[in-house]
């Protein structure tokens, strides 16, 4: 038994070192060479204006070549992001950040721009090369893009999905991109940031500068559920688990401080971004500027340039509210209707919008309604704005809010349905037309915008000052009392000769008079 046990022992220690060696004869060494392509679209695009103010309308004379720097962007797309300890945190020179996400103008913390990478270079053709010999992993060139900058020009560079993730109902599609954009100040600063291999200067002395920015656009997972989740309409404990948080369509821009630029200046970013079904976890943005270039294709490039500044010139005169970082004040309220499309957070959203447009009546009603008049109103809202040609100004979408809120309101009070804690909002915005149906029918099918409708509250509760119902005329005049249009010397609770002196008189009275303005005509807005 003993000699059995020492043959088996002995051929256990043979297999198990066959073993070792087959396993280490079949270990697949590290895969070399270019990766697949991934499937990416490449523009680029010039305006007038600054990355900060985005697109303005700025007539400008046609560039001539003499008049611009050059700028090309090279992306490369890599494997997966690389750990070289000599890559500085984009962290370290921005001086702006901000993130949006599908329907919130604000979010608190952002996730894409965090992981980007900034190395500044001193020949970009042998960076080219090392990344070509992998010295930050395996890789593909995706491709080379040209552009021109004269003083006060952005040049924006973009590297997008070829299709978009989902079309919206309101705005431009969501698609996942990069967006580089290199601006040319108007005037040279003087106190520039640090730069990039620039010649020592006076601290003092003007200096061209370029101005950098990045934006990322993706889908993001929020790190809690109810950051998308909708508002509980009740105010016990929940009876059911929240919901998993799902990805939703987020962008995050950030711009660097201004970088001193010599004759010729170089730098890239090393950005986690994947293009969709890609293999590559990262690309490589490299930039190059050049500010006397001779060659006979910038020639072409400048030509392209007149043709985009003419293009964006245009159409920022259609859209001249310009917000942060190029988002227009029509993207930040389709973003927002779209939410509403969506049935997401309908009642934080409501209150945004009313907010941002004027709508007060809108407002009121937001902090009040139950879920199902909120849902009503938001289909309202959305039906109206498709039927309606965008974009559209801040003042129609007010508009439109409150035409759906009364509207609504109207309907429930003719069907006697009108919840106590909206009769309170409606008696607040329209006085004692408020509670009374016929009356805010009258007012909700002919008034054609805000002031119109003002006017024709007014009007109506100067009616109720002659109705044979003291609580009437009490509640009509106090309202207008408040809102500063109460007729001089009336008194709701006086002989009835009396009341109409002071309403004739009022009548009669110049329309520019606060006090005793002429129903339909009021002095000024409430």
């Amino acid at each position: 038994m003993r000699l059995i046990r020492e043959v088996l022992r002995q051929s256990v220690s043979v297999m198990t070192l066959a073993a070792v060696i087959v396993g280490c004869g079949c270990a697949s060494k590290p895969k070399t060479g270019p990766i697949p392509l991934p499937p990416a679209q490449v523009t680029a695009a010039h305006y007038s204006g600054t990355p900060l103010s985005g697109p303005m309308p700025t007539t400008m004379p046609a560039i001539q070549p003499q008049d611009a720097w050059s700028v090309k962007v090279t992306f490369i797309a890599l494997e997966k992001m690389p750990e070289q300890a000599t890559l500085e945190p984009i962290s370290n020179r921005a001086r702006l950040v901000s993130a949006t996400r599908s329907g919130v103008p604000v979010v608190p913390s952002g996730k894409l721009i965090e992981g980007v990478k900034f190395i500044g270079l001193d020949d970009p053709q042998a960076f080219i090369e090392q990344v070509a010999h992998e010295q930050y992993g395996r890789n593909t060139s995706i491709t080379s893009v040209r552009g021109a900058l004269p003083p006060g020009v952005t040049t924006r560079f973009v590297a997008a999905d070829v299709d978009p993730i989902g079309q919206r109902a309101f705005g431009e599609p969501e698609v996942r991109e990069v967006v580089v954009e290199i601006a040319r100040p108007t005037t040279p600063a003087t106190n520039p940031a640090r730069g990039i291999a620039t010649a020592p200067t006076s601290s003092t002395a003007p200096m061209e500068t370029l101005q950098l920015a990045i934006s990322i656009s993706d889908l993001v997972t929020p790190q809690v559920a109810n950051e998308i989740a909708e508002e509980s309409s009740g105010s016990g404990a929940p009876t059911t688990a929240p919901a998993a948080p799902k990805a939703v369509f987020q962008t995050e821009s950030t711009l660097l401080s201004q970088i001193p630029i010599a004759a010729r200046q170089q730098a890239a970013l090393f950005i986690p971004f994947r293009f969709d079904h890609a293999n590559p976890l990262a690309m490589i943005a490299v930039i190059e500027v050049v500010k006397n270039p001779l060659d006979q294709e910038f020639q072409q490039v400048v030509a392209r340039c007149n043709a985009d500044l003419l293009k964006s010139t245009e159409e920022a005169r259609k859209r001249p509210q310009v917000a942060l970082l190029g988002t227009s004040e029509w993207t930040t309220i389709a973003s927002a209707l779209d939410t509403l499309s969506r049935g997401l957070r309908r009642r934080p959203t409501l209150v945004f919008l009313a907010d941002n447009t004027g709508a007060n009546l809108t407002e009121d009603i937001a902090m009040v309604a139950d879920d199902a008049t909120i849902a009503q109103i938001s289909d309202s809202v959305v039906s109206n704005a498709k039927a309606s040609q965008a974009p559209l100004k801040r003042i129609d979408v007010g508009w439109m809010l409150d035409r759906s809120c009364l509207q609504l309101l109207n309907e429930q009070l003719a069907n006697s349905k009108l919840p106590p804690e909206l009769i309170a909002v409606l008696t607040s915005h329209a006085g004692e037309a408020g509670r009374h149906a016929s009356s805010m029918e009258e007012i909700a099918k002919g008034a054609s915008g805000p002031a119109d409708m003002e006017n024709r509250i007014i009007a109506e509760n100067y009616i109720y000052l002659e109705d044979s119902s003291p609580a009437s005329r009490v509640r009509a005049f106090d309202w207008l009392r408040a809102h500063n249009r109460a007729p001089a010397d009336y008194d709701p609770l006086g002989p009835i000769k009396q009341r109409r002196e002071a309403l004739e008189k009022a009548l009669a009275a110049p329309s520019s008079s606060a006090s005793g303005a002429a129903p339909g005509a009021p002095a000024s807005t409430p």
